[in-house]
This record gives C-alpha cells, sequence and structure tokens, in this order.
C-alpha cells in the first residue's frame, strides 16, 4: 500500500515569443595602430526588430494553406 508521501515534480516550459528579424547599427570609425586609413565598422545599438510569434504562425499557416492548392 501507499505510504501517503507525494514527491514534488517540476515542469519547465519554453514559450516563443518572436523572432530576431535585425537589429539597427551604428557606424563608428575603428581604433587603428600603424595605419594611414580610417575603417569604419558597424556597432550593434542594442536596438532590434522582433517578428511577433502570432505573424510567424501565420505566414506558416498561409504558406501551408498555399501549398495544398
Amino acid at each position: 500500500m501507499g505510504s501517503g508521501v507525494v514527491s514534488p515534480v517540476m515542469h519547465t516550459a519554453t514559450l516563443l515569443l518572436g523572432l530576431i528579424s535585425g537589429h539597427f547599427d551604428e557606424w563608428s570609425t575603428a581604433r587603428t595602430t600603424g595605419d594611414i586609413f580610417e575603417v569604419e565598422t558597424a556597432i550593434n545599438s542594442g536596438v532590434g526588430i522582433v517578428t511577433p510569434v502570432e505573424a510567424i504562425c501565420e505566414a506558416i499557416e498561409l504558406e501551408t494553406a498555399g501549398s495544398s492548392l
């Protein structure tokens, strides 16, 4: 017969909120040594473009419906 002890069970879930579609760069002159020319490089500004998961699901549904035609 059971001992009456209930052991806890942990469940974890990973949810998709969206997908990074791109980001904004800031252009800056890089520090160089010994060169006689300037080099410009892109620096990630920390501002990103996110496609929401609802739009991703909608695109998948549209593509799936289109393939059955």
